[in-house]
């Protein structure tokens, strides 16, 4: 018996279905939604069928008045949706395999009635010339709970003459088929076989795989789909530039960045407009259509002139920039911000503030903590310039100290375990590594470097560089005509030193100092081995490698000089060595004494501050035998006071500590020698008082002997180089050989290191070799003159009207104050006075003149080196540089000694072939310098790639969007040719939510089994995904793992995140804190309130809170007032109770794509 009605309660539709569907050839289905899992129900009953129509409409649930007819992607996007999310099964495959089959036999046909809405649902068993045709027709529609278990009402009506009555009239009612074929055959009604059979084998239990290139591309997209997305710039604008597409893409991308992250970094290298681009930005807030927003912009003194003028000349004349090194200015700014809150600040030349223990660094973040709301953008060529942290410290004044806001995943390369770690973190371990390999004399592990700054680097900053955007757009149109970058040609210079020098310097002897035997000794083994606390010439014995007399002859006079700087002990300022428990010791010795607090701090600083003075006396002494004889007098009167003093059984100096740790931060080489060169007349401080039992003073006073008699060698030696200074020959035949041949024009600019050596070459030169007129020195001495003499040798790129009286500059000589922010290309030729000791300051220097907008196809880079020996100044300063990095360890206290650190970038290895006599060596070494800062950048690679797709024009529109989207929770093959033993089967890539909140697209990889599963970083990913077109055809889905059970595990948050180790119970001197809180009965709430402190997320308060921390134990110890500090520990520790930010965690997993490595 058929029933008449069916509810799927007391008869369910499917089973009616399956009874009557024998008995026929043909069926009939008009319903308002379609679903694979209904399908699936009565596939069987399907495939016996000879004709099977499906026709799909559009159920009217939408707002009435949002519309009157389905939306034009109905249905597609809903199937799409639905088939997104289904859990991947065999079944489900195998039904989509026989629909394409019946399709492809003609037997089911698809279409989409598209003229109205479709709320009626029917299945017609039968057709016309059937003799017992059933409809059935109700609420129940093509799918899985529609002819399950949804309470439906539907008629059965099996009367055929009812289901087939045609009629011929408009007054007669219609049958079920009669009414069917109208809506078959209306005008409006799309076939859509083709679409279905899409949607189909493309889903994710679909039966085709797309080709692993179009994969690799939709993986890229989610990725880095904003890197193609575009903000609409402005139009009305006041402008006075017209920005290059690179910048306008800067502009988007900063914009984005700031309103997700509240702070980014353009980060271009040098040249390529960052100022013009920053403003472009600040338009955006100055310019807002709610209304003009207060923007603060904080700069180099040095820097203002140019800002103030670009200012004026795009529309913004009221912007007065603030200098950063005016504490007092930046105070009376802020006191604007009761009237209007910032909304924007912009730090330029950001890299100065890439230390947080910086009072300018400790102002600002006060400034910017006040302004919560407030977007901050840094500038910088070169964000990182000595160590990784120096990124992370500037981004942390955007974020207010916080490192929640940018995940890193990590993997444990011993154990293989993954987890996630905040950026500050994360960059805080591997800063650790690098240490560690650097000490152990390993390689540095570069691919671990890019795996953990990549993220951090994709968040925040955006950068390009000249090769980045020549291997992008090809070139640039600049006023209307393709332009490239001038070509950088590095020249040699070499100089070589008077044949009968090293004669003369070895006619110099000592009755005091067996100088023959410290001459025959290895300066680099001097350098590694002079290690104990102990002056240098007393660990002559523990180095090898004695050259014989007839070597020494063939030495080059600087050799002989470096070996006495390397023997001066520089004992005013580590005069804590010869402390009886100190002297003699080893750095194992050292280590084994377990100092703690301030007595490992004080020893560490001296023995740090020894081998930075002795780096720093080599450098000088390459520079010009003018600088270093100014350092050996300066140091004879600081040695003089030290003698006095201790006379009066005294230790006296200045109080230098600070003023050096200030210079060393700002890695002001001059500034640090200035600290040095402080009025030896002043009243001394009295550091310590001594005797016989606190101090090793036989040692110590035979010591300053020898250091008077070093100093008296080394100047007596000194004066037969500068009565033939070679170098300084070297140039003047340069610069005139220039001024004759004009090879780039006949501008020229000079760099070096050192001030001393500025004013040298202006007294040796000015009046002589150059004119008063056409020539200017500059130095932080005169560095408030800078920009007007930058003006005056470039006049044309910094658009300058000369006042009366001035003339043009021919010839710019300076230290690096002009390095750094200045726009010099009316000059085509640099001329480096001494060795490069530091790449990222050549980068800056060559990026004067190398810029965008330079008239020159080529610029000449001129660098100075002497003939003899060079790779052993190299080498030697190398060694010296890394062995401070080692100081800072073997003491077992990892912070740097006065803020110095190792730096794993600073030198390049192939540096000295910057000085080969083969062109083609120099220019690939001068190329491989500049791109050494740009090693972090290695998904820009991958985003090219993606940006190439998009806008290949063989790629229609439909395709890209189609690829764009290729559905999520996808299945896909893993390129071949990369297989080994160890080859990954499974990577999942999804995005991670916490509840509604999309957080960051992670990736694992696992095998088929859904074991051994761990995190992968993003650049390990991509490196196994990426493919070219060559792979770029579909193939059946035969893959036979357990898809079901792979993605279970891929859906699961903590198969990404590791939990992090909380903050422990608090010990050593934070439990000391709280035990003196304790004592002077502070409430328990109080107490508990410092405790909370402790466990802060912001890095920043942390750093604070224990400074303060250990202020209140010293003081306690030494029975010292601390009531104030303790105090104002818990006023901070209160306001970071009230700041708390909880963390965020993920909750939710949505699959992206998921790889096999084989299709079996």
């Amino acid at each position: 018996m058929i029933p008449k009605i069916v509810d799927n309660n007391r008869r369910v539709f499917v089973d009616l279905i399956k009874q009557i569907a024998p008995k026929y050839e043909e069926l009939s289905i008009a319903t308002g939604y379609w679903d694979l899992s209904g399908t699936k129900l009565i596939i069987d009953e399907l495939k016996n069928f000879k004709k099977v129509r499906l026709l799909i409409g559009r159920e009217p649930l939408i707002p009435r008045h949002k519309a009157y007819r389905p939306e034009p992607d109905y249905p597609d996007a809903d199937l799409y949706f639905d088939l997104e999310r289904m859990v991947p099964d065999p079944t489900l495959k195998q039904v989509v395999i026989e629909l394409k089959n019946l399709i492809k036999k003609g037997i089911l046909e698809v279409k989409v009635y598209r003229k109205a809405f479709l709320h009626a649902k029917c299945y017609i068993f039968g057709g016309y010339s059937s003799p017992e045709a059933v409809g059935v027709i109700g609420s129940s529609n093509f799918t899985q709970n529609g002819l399950t278990h949804n309470t439906e009402l539907n008629s059965v009506e099996s009367d055929h003459r009812i289901v087939t009555f045609q009629p011929q009239t408009k007054e007669q009612e219609v049958g079920h088929l009669y009414w069917f074929d109208l809506l078959w055959n209306d005008p409006d009604t799309e076939d859509w076989q083709g679409k279905f059979v899409e949607l189909l084998e493309e889903s994710p239990v679909g039966d085709v795989l797309f080709s692993p290139y179009e994969t690799y591309i939709r993986t890229l997209y989610e990725l880095y789909k904003d890197d193609l997305e575009e903000i609409e710039l402005g139009k009305n604008r006041n402008s006075y530039y017209e920005l290059l597409e690179f910048q306008k893409r800067n502009v988007q991308h900063l914009l984005k960045k700031l309103n997700k992250y509240n702070v980014a970094m353009l980060a271009d290298s040098v040249g390529l407009g960052k100022t013009i681009t920053a403003i472009e930005v600040i338009k955006y807030y100055t310019e807002s259509d709610i209304g003009r927003k207060r923007v603060v912009i904080v700069c180099p003194k040095s820097l203002k002139p140019q800002w103030e003028r670009e200012l004026l000349r795009s529309g913004i004349p009221n912007l007065k920039p603030v200098v950063l090194q005016n504490l007092q200015a930046i105070e009376d700014e802020k006191r604007l911000d009761d009237i209007a809150s910032v909304a924007l600040f912009v730090i330029d030349e950001s890299h100065n503030l890439r230390k947080t223990t910086g009072t300018r660094y400790e102002a600002l973040l006060e400034w910017i903590k006040k302004n919560k709301k407030a977007h901050v953008l840094l500038l910088t060529a070169t964000p990182i310039n000595n160590e990784l942290q120096d990124l992370t410290n500037q981004i942390l004044l955007g974020t207010r100290g916080f490192g929640d806001s940018i995940k890193v995943t990590t993997v444990d390369s011993h154990t293989g375990l993954s987890g996630t770690k905040d950026f500050v973190r994360a960059v805080e371990d591997l800063q650790k590594k690098i240490r560690k390999q650097i000490n152990q004399g390993v390689d540095i592990d570069y691919e671990e470097i890019k795996r953990v700054m990549g993220p951090i680097i994709r968040s925040i900053v955006v950068r390009r560089t000249r090769h980045g955007i020549e291997k992008e757009y090809g070139h640039l149109i600049i006023d209307g005509q393709a332009r490239r970058f001038p070509k950088a040609m590095p020249e040699k210079q070499p100089y070589t030193l008077p044949d009968d020098l090293t004669e003369k310097v070895l006619s110099v002897k000592s009755n005091l100092i067996d100088l023959p035997f410290v001459y025959s000794k290895n300066p680099e083994e001097i350098a590694d081995k002079c290690t104990i606390l102990k002056h240098p010439l007393d660990q002559l014995d523990f180095v090898g490698n004695n050259l014989s007399k007839e070597e020494l002859k063939t030495e080059s006079p600087i050799y002989f000089v470096f070996q006495l700087i390397l023997m001066l002990g520089f004992i005013p300022y580590r005069w804590r060595i010869y402390r009886t428990e100190y002297y003699g010791k080893t750095a194992e010795e050292i280590a084994d004494l377990h100092l703690t607090g301030d007595k490992s701090r004080e020893l560490q600083q001296q023995r740090g501050i020894y081998g930075i003075f002795r780096t720093i006396f080599l450098k000088r002494m390459e520079s010009s035998v003018r600088a270093i004889s100014i350092s050996l007098n300066t140091y004879r009167k600081k040695l003089e006071l030290f003698e006095k003093g201790l006379m009066r059984n005294k230790i006296v100096g200045m109080d230098d500590i600070e003023a050096l740790r200030a210079a060393l931060e700002s890695e002001d080489e001059d500034g640090l020698l200035e600290v040095m060169e402080k009025d030896p007349d002043a009243q001394p401080l009295v550091l310590d008082e001594v005797d016989e039992k606190k101090y090793n003073l036989d040692a110590l006073k035979r010591d300053i002997k020898h250091e008077f008699e070093l100093i008296d060698i080394i100047q007596k030696q000194l004066q037969f180089f500068e009565e033939n200074d070679t170098k300084l020959t070297a140039l003047i035949e340069l610069l005139r050989k220039i001024d004759k041949e004009k090879p780039a024009g006949d501008k020229v600019l000079v760099f070096s290191y050192f001030a001393d050596t500025i004013n040298y070459l202006e007294e040796k030169l000015k009046g002589k070799v150059v004119s008063e007129k056409d020539s200017a020195f500059v130095s932080t001495k005169n560095r408030q003159d800078a920009d007007d003499y930058a003006s005056r040798f470039s006049p044309r790129s910094k658009i300058y009207s000369f006042k009366d009286g001035e003339t043009e500059l021919k010839y710019l000589f300076s230290t690096d104050v002009l390095s750094e922010g200045q726009n010099l290309q009316d000059c085509g030729i640099i001329i480096n006075y001494d060795l490069h000791w530091n790449p990222v300051r050549m980068i800056q220097r060559n990026g004067r003149i190398n810029r965008l907008g330079s008239s020159y196809e080529q610029v000449l880079v001129y660098n100075m080196n002497p003939l003899q020996k060079l790779d052993l100044y190299l080498r030697l300063v190398k060694r010296l540089e890394g062995k401070i990095s080692m100081i800072n360890n073997t003491i077992g206290n990892d912070q740097s000694v006065l803020g110095e650190a190792s730096n794993p970038i600073e030198y390049i290895e192939n540096i000295k072939d910057l000085y080969s006599d083969e062109a083609q060596k120099r220019v690939k070494a001068l190329e491989d310098l500049e791109k050494a800062g740009d090693f972090l950048l290695v998904e820009d690679d991958f985003i090219l790639d993606l940006k190439k797709f998009d806008r290949d024009e063989k790629n229609s529109e439909e395709y890209k969007q189609k690829i764009y989207c290729i559905p999520k929770g996808k299945w896909a093959l893993l390129p071949d040719g990369y297989r080994s033993a160890n080859d990954i089967e499974v990577i999942a890539l999804s995005n991670l939510f916490s509840d509604e909140t999309k957080l960051i697209p992670e990736f694992i990889k696992m095998n088929t089994r859904g074991s051994n599963r761990s995190a992968m970083t993003t650049l390990e990913a991509l490196q196994r995904i990426r493919i070219d077109k060559s792979q770029n055809e579909r193939q059946t889905d035969r893959i036979t793992c357990d898809k079901a059970a792979i993605r279970g595990i891929a859906q699961k948050p903590e198969s990404y995140v590791l939990e992090e180790v909380g903050e422990q119970t608090p010990t050593g001197q934070r439990l000391e804190l709280l035990r003196i809180m304790s004592n002077i009965h502070y409430s328990p709430e109080d107490i508990d309130i410092v405790g909370q402190a402790f466990g802060t997320k912001n890095y920043l308060d942390k750093k604070e809170i224990d400074k303060l921390v250990r202020t209140v134990v010293k003081a306690n110890k030494e029975n010292k007032p601390y009531q104030e500090t303790l105090n104002s520990l818990l006023k901070r520790s209160k306001e970071i109770a009230a700041d708390k930010v909880e963390s965020i965690k993920p909750n939710r997993v949505e699959n992206i794509l998921i790889y096999v490595s084989k299709n079996t």
